[in-house]
């Protein structure tokens, strides 16, 4: 039996191809969330309209919301009840909730402030690899 290096695994054809598939499907998905409301708003579109906007992200987390919230809750709702369940999922409901919007008008609310688009992007960039560094240690 042939031992496989980590560098070879990392550089085979399977993971290549998943590493290629898996970014292809959640660039639309950042399209979508980060840079159509900063494009939005570049336009002249009010934060109210950006923020309903946003709602049409809704139908596409149905099939993500149904796999990973409500038939792990399946067993839940049998074991401790209707009425913790439903505070439960109440709950990351509303945080979700929260988290989208505020995701979602963070940039048209920069651009607000008078930051440019470069600004804006060399922050995220930055705060996304100080976070990167930190949980690596």
């Amino acid at each position: 039996m042939r031992q496989t290096t980590v560098k070879q695994t990392v550089f085979s054809k399977r993971t290549l191809i998943c590493i290629c598939t898996g970014f292809s499907s959640g660039l639309p998905y950042y399209i979508l969330v980060t840079l159509v409301p900063a494009w939005l708003r570049r336009e002249g579109v009010g934060l109210a309209e950006i923020g309903l906007f946003t709602l049409i992200q809704l139908p596409f987390t149905s099939h993500t919301l149904e796999e990973a919230i409500i038939k792990p809750f399946t067993e839940f709702f049998t074991r401790k009840g209707v009425r913790n369940a439903l505070l439960i999922l109440s709950f990351i409901f509303l945080y979700k909730l929260g988290d989208n919007l505020a995701t979602a008008l963070a940039t048209p609310f920069y651009i607000d402030m008078g930051f440019s688009n470069t600004e804006i992007g060399l922050v995220a960039k930055t705060a996304t690899r100080i976070t990167q560094n930190n949980s690596r240690t």
